[in-house]
């Protein structure tokens, strides 16, 4: 339902760094500032400085419902009512709200970093002649683990190169390929082979190394190829494109369509008109009142079809239309490469469609999507979510995506955390809040488990 929860005093007081808002833009995290129409409970640290506040964080429908004073109000009350009911156990709750921007750069931030720590399967994957930069590109040269270091020095992983680069050496070694005085020895094991950094090892047998290399394709991925995410919620969709010289100035692109929008009724607001009745979005204003208001006066839309009830193909259809012409008229990216992570709904959809944690080509996506769609309409299947939903994601990935992209739909990823531990992550946005919050983004995963 949108709410993710934190201990507040983790990361109040490092403010969103998200849009570079301070503490005070913590609601009850500065309390003597409090505003009024914040729906946050009542003493808030003006007695108690030992109770421990807990941020809850509302977002997706609930947060288009917080637009609304009447439901601002009705949050407000509910929060007074549960913290005197917690206040015995030493806990408080305070709201906050971040914004759909926002939101979507904490997802791209938490993809980032479980794109390279987490259990992506890069099996298949080969280096291919653009990464093959060695010596100029040439394949039958020879490098050092100097040369090696600085041709991959922007995947920030020396010690993974260097381990790779033993274990060139020492196969290098084992098929009698060595003459040199300074290559290891034939038999000797990755741990005791000690290289200079003027020795030297074939081009061929370095790549090679490095295709085996789970950690180093992961991170290759992640530096070279991880594009952005595509992200979809009841309410809205995100685009997010990753620039490679920094996340902080990455690009967030939105669309006011979510799974939900032709399901439920909404009573029409100043919002809503600008999304779907704008005089500037000819093509989303005809297909939304054909699919969502009808004939006569605008005051509400109407559901499409019944969350758990079967789809007319002709409405689906309409629905593919409004998402695709939204998605233009409202200028998301188009034609971008690259390797995407589908989170949130889009996982959803390929979680559907069976393809959820395989790296596709965009067009072998759409093809499992529309397979999966066109069995469920011709089931006569009560559905009606799932078919909103993968009809939504099939618009955002023929919008955004070139036929060259991949796409990979993953939502929860194995870590390692200390030896062989393993712990679950969920790529949500909340994980990219909290590893923003807390410095440990670009660190190792131990500072954050600790």
């Amino acid at each position: 339902i949108g709410i993710g929860a934190f201990p507040l005093r983790a990361v109040a007081s490092m403010g969103d760094t998200a849009t570079g808002a301070g503490q005070d833009d913590l609601p009850g995290a500065v309390p003597e500032s409090q505003d009024s129409t914040s729906p946050v409970s009542p003493g808030v640290g003006e007695e108690d400085r030992s109770v421990s506040y807990v941020l809850m964080c509302l977002t997706g429908s609930n947060r288009q419902m917080l637009r609304d004073e009447d439901n601002l109000q009705k949050l407000d009350q509910l929060l007074r009512s549960v913290n005197l009911i917690l206040r015995k156990y030493g806990v408080e709750v305070v709201a906050h709200t971040p914004a759909d921007v926002d939101e979507a750069m904490y997802e791209l931030w938490a993809t980032e970093w479980v794109v390279q720590h987490g259990d992506l399967d890069v099996t298949g994957f080969k280096l291919s002649p653009v990464h093959r930069t060695l010596q100029g590109g040439r394949l039958d040269a020879s490098a050092t683990l100097g040369e090696v270091t600085a041709a991959f020095a922007d995947l920030r992983a020396d010690a993974d190169l260097a381990a790779m680069y033993r274990r060139a050496a020492q196969a290098w070694s084992n098929e009698g390929l060595a003459g040199d005085a300074g290559s290891p020895t034939a038999g000797s094991s990755e741990a005791t082979v000690a290289l200079p950094d003027t020795s030297q090892v074939p081009c061929m047998a370095i790549y090679k190394a490095f295709e085996t290399d789970a950690k180093l394709m992961r991170a290759l991925l992640r530096a070279r190829l991880f594009a952005g995410t595509l992200s979809a919620g009841s309410g809205s969709s995100q685009v997010t494109l990753r620039r490679a010289e920094s996340l902080e100035s990455s690009m967030v692109h939105s669309i006011p369509l979510g799974n939900r929008t032709p399901l439920v009724s909404m009573k029409l607001t100043q919002g809503h008109e600008e999304a779907f009745f704008a005089k500037n979005r000819p093509r989303t204003r005809v297909k939304a009142r054909e699919l969502l208001c009808g004939p006569g006066p605008m005051k509400d839309t109407r559901p499409a079809w019944t969350e758990d009830g079967p789809v007319e193909p002709k409405r689906l259809a309409l629905w593919g239309d409004l998402v695709e012409a939204c998605a233009e008229e409202n200028n998301l990216p188009t034609q971008q490469r690259g390797l995407f992570v589908g989170i949130s709904a889009v996982f959803h959809a390929a979680s559907e469609a069976k393809c959820d944690g395989l790296v596709l080509e965009r067009d072998d996506f759409i093809e499992r999507l529309e397979r999966r769609r066109d069995e469920l309409v011709a089931e006569g299947s009560k559905a009606g979510r799932a078919l909103s939903n993968i009809t939504l994601v099939l618009g955002l990935v023929r919008t955004v995506l070139h036929r060259s992209a991949l796409i990979v739909c993953k939502r929860k990823w194995k870590i390692a955390c200390r030896g062989e531990e393993t712990a679950d992550f969920l790529a949500t946005w909340t994980l990219g809040f909290y590893l923003k919050q807390t410095g440990v983004l670009n660190g190792h995963v131990e500072g954050a488990a600790a």
